[in-house]
């Protein structure tokens, strides 16, 4: 009889043990390419306070795609954001003309959100689909959130208010008031133009956006004053991230200790 009770506490310390073990150190939490998240917003979601700064993410998660490197703002209007644009604060805008489509790949091996060159990450690479975008200064002194479709948009007219700002810190608009974007098409290399004072004419002296390397004063004095300036995407819906699942030796030591468990109690009864 002690025998019998001997084994069945010992299996029972086991299956505590094993319940009481962390079952990984941390899980989707973007500090190695190990552990990488499935978005910034997922690490912030799963992991509050995370601080700003290098991440390692893999949103295709156990898919075939190796997880990579980016920059993830996570304090600025709700945190979670990633870093897929930077222009410098000196000189003209982007060099892109992809109308801020993310399709550029520019120095992409840089993820300093003050980098001295212009560098791009191609929006496919991030994985996720992104309804937000944020353009930041790079002294993050001024910032303002637009979504993807009014970025996207085509605009052909200067005056039109045909963006909702969504948040914005340090500049003319504010949340729900309206901006303009102008998105003429390819036909104009230095679009679109972003800005969050109102129409076009309001915009020049506060720039926080355009391409095809334009640098004619005052559209880039902003930028370069402030700088630089940071594009930022964003998703709604953020991915979900299941975490403290047993890892297969883990839940191998469950099973053995419930199996124990089990046949100790047949063993006792039939005795």
């Amino acid at each position: 009889m002690r025998q019998t009770r001997t084994h069945v506490l010992i299996a029972a310390a086991i299956v505590l043990g094993v319940l009481a073990t962390p079952a990984h150190a941390a899980p989707f939490d973007g500090t190695s390419a190990g552990s990488a998240g499935l978005s910034a917003a997922q690490i912030l979601t799963n992991y509050a306070g995370s601080a700003s700064g290098v991440y390692w993410i893999d949103p295709d998660g156990a898919g075939g795609n190796a997880a990579f490197q980016i920059y993830a703002d996570m304090s600025t209007s709700g945190g979670g954001w990633m870093l897929m644009r930077h222009v410098p604060g000196t000189g003209g805008w982007s060099p892109a003309t992809d109308s801020l489509a993310g399709t550029f790949s520019l120095n992409p091996t840089s993820l300093n959100p003050n980098d001295t060159q212009n560098w791009s990450m191609p929006l496919a690479t991030l994985g996720v689909p992104f309804d937000y975008l944020m353009f930041q200064t790079g002294d993050a002194t001024a910032w303002g959130v637009l979504t993807t479709a009014s970025v996207y948009a085509m605009n052909m007219s200067l005056t039109d208010l045909n963006a909702t700002v969504i948040a914005s810190q340090g500049l003319g608009v504010a949340a729900s008031g309206s901006t303009n974007v102008l998105n003429r098409g390819p036909g104009n290399p230095e679009d679109p133009w972003i800005g969050f004072e109102g129409n076009h004419f309001a915009n020049v002296n506060r720039m926080m956006y355009g391409e095809g390397s334009y640098s004619t004063s005052p559209h880039n004095d902003f930028k370069n004053a402030h700088g630089g300036i940071n594009v930022f995407v964003r998703e709604a819906s953020v991915p979900v991230a299941v975490i403290d699942v047993p890892e297969p030796g883990t839940l191998a030591l469950l099973l053995t200790g419930l199996a124990a468990l089990g046949l100790r109690r047949r063993s006792r009864t039939s005795a």
